[in-house]
């Protein structure tokens, strides 16, 4: 019986067990595929968007911090200075923002990303520390990380220095979270 189920006849009847799929089969598979895939290429964009936030923060941070460091190590000021055209355009950590020399590190451009740096505070194209570890600039410095996709309200992150120096990155609802 269950040997009848498995095995279909060959049209020209010798017996034999047929292989492949017939074209309504496949047709069948291949349709739900496709709604399967429509239903989770959105909340794919969004996953990756907010990866995308989260992992420019990080860098961010790491960035700020590694300014820091050899601020206090060098006991000179060290900065950390956004590429032509914004932060998403990626930055470079090196003592002088003027000089493009002795560079310690390079951010390559973020794409899908929007930093919107001090936001709602004065635009800041460096950040520099002095030699005990402060940011010599304004007393509180954010930066709002987001998905570039304009309609994503989800994955905003903000980076912020606080009176110490110590960069801290955190996940806002809004925009006007990360203002100062």
């Amino acid at each position: 019986m269950l040997e009848a189920l498995t095995r279909r006849q060959a049209p020209n009847g010798a017996g034999g067990a047929e292989r492949g799929f017939t074209a309504i089969e496949l047709m069948v598979v291949l349709a739900i595929v496709a709604v399967l895939a429509g239903l989770a290429g959105p909340g794919l964009q969004q996953y990756l968007g907010n990866q995308r936030a989260r992992n420019a923060s990080y860098d961010l941070v790491d960035a700020l911090s590694l300014a820091r460091s050899e601020a206090i190590t060098r006991g000179r000021d060290f900065s950390a200075c956004q590429a032509a055209g914004g932060w998403a355009n990626g930055w470079t950590t090196q003592p002088d923002c003027a000089v493009a020399a002795n560079v310690m590190a390079t951010q390559a451009p973020l794409p899908g990303i929007r930093i919107a740096a001090g936001s709602h505070c004065s635009a800041l194209a460096q950040v520099t520390y002095g030699r005990d570890g402060r940011s010599t600039g304004a007393a509180s410095t954010k930066f709002l990380i987001a998905p570039a996709a304009s309609s994503q309200t989800q994955g905003l992150r903000c980076v912020s220095i606080g009176l110490s120096g110590v960069p801290a990155t955190t996940v806002v609802a809004t925009a006007a979270a990360c203002s100062c």
